[in-house]
C-alpha cells in the first residue's frame, strides 16, 4: 500500500482563519493522496481480492492520511483538509468496478468528515479529476483511451498535475473557508452538475 500526504502550498504554512473564533492558526494544509495500480477487469474476470486491494489503497489510505493530519489540526483549531477521488464516480467506467467504487467511498467519506470536523474549524472537501498525465505509465492511460477522454471534454487537451494542483491550494487557501464537505470537478469539462 502507497500513501503520500503532501501540503498544497508547497510546505509554507499559511494562515487559516478559524470561522468565528476571532483568532488566526497557522497550519499546513493536508491533502490525502492515495493510488493504486488499476486492475481492469470486468465483473466474470474480476476477484474479490484484487479489488480489496484497490479499496485499501485508494480509500483506506486517504482515510490514513486524513488521519494523520487531523489531530494536529484539531489542536491549532483550524486546518484545510483535500482528498482525491475521481471523475469516474460521475459516469462509471466498464471494467473498473472496484475503482470507481473506492473513489466514491472518498466522497462519502469527504463528506462525513466535513461534519464531524468543521466544528474544529477544518474543512475537508475532495477533487475528482479526470485521467490526468502525471508522466507515469499506467494501464488506463493507453494513447486510444486518452484520446477518448479528452475527445469527451469541453478543453481539448490532457489535464495535467497542475490543473489539480491549482484545485487543491484553492480549496486549501483562506477564500476556501467556508467551503466544506465538497467535491470540486476537475476535468476539463467533461461533466457538468
Amino acid at each position: 500500500m502507497t500513501t503520500q500526504t503532501a501540503h498544497a502550498d508547497g510546505g509554507q504554512s499559511r494562515p487559516h482563519h478559524r470561522s468565528g473564533a476571532g483568532h488566526r492558526a497557522q497550519v499546513r494544509p493536508g491533502v490525502a493522496a492515495a493510488g493504486a495500480a488499476v486492475v481492469v477487469a470486468d465483473l466474470d474476470a474480476g476477484n474479490a481480492r484484487s479489488g480489496a486491494e484497490v479499496i485499501e489503497v485508494n480509500l483506506t489510505g486517504s482515510f490514513l492520511c486524513v488521519k494523520a493530519v487531523s489531530t494536529p489540526m484539531r489542536e491549532q483549531g483550524a486546518g484545510a483538509i483535500v482528498n482525491l477521488s475521481s471523475a469516474t464516480v460521475l459516469s462509471g467506467r466498464p471494467d473498473y468496478l472496484h475503482y470507481v467504487t473506492s473513489k466514491a467511498g472518498v466522497v462519502g467519506m469527504t463528506r462525513s468528515l466535513a461534519r464531524e470536523l468543521g466544528p474544529d474549524g477544518i474543512t475537508v472537501n475532495a477533487i475528482m479529476p479526470v485521467s490526468v498525465d502525471t508522466g507515469i505509465a499506467h494501464d488506463s492511460a493507453r494513447p486510444e483511451g486518452v484520446e477518448r477522454i479528452v475527445g469527451g471534454q469541453s478543453i481539448k487537451r490532457r489535464l495535467i498535475s497542475d490543473d489539480i494542483v491549482g484545485a487543491a491550494v484553492f480549496l486549501a487557501s483562506p477564500g476556501a473557508s467556508a467551503i466544506t464537505g465538497q467535491t470540486m470537478v476537475v476535468d476539463g469539462g467533461m461533466n457538468f452538475l
